[in-house]
């Protein structure tokens, strides 16, 4: 448990992805939005899924 929440603490966002979320909210997107965000999601996972695979961290 101790490794998921050391995962946890290192999550970091772009700065560019909070002015692409208030751009959306401001232009009332919230479907595009969400549809973004589980893209970027899934992109990120299969990185995460490689680096596991090869041992990585």
């Amino acid at each position: 448990m101790n490794k998921i929440k050391d995962l946890i603490l290192n999550i970091r966002i772009h700065p560019l992805l909070w002015i692409v979320v208030a751009c959306a909210i401001a232009t009332a997107r919230f479907m595009e939005l969400c549809m973004l965000l589980g893209i970027i999601f899934v992109h990120e996972m299969g990185h995460a899924a490689a680096a596991s695979f090869f041992h990585g961290e």
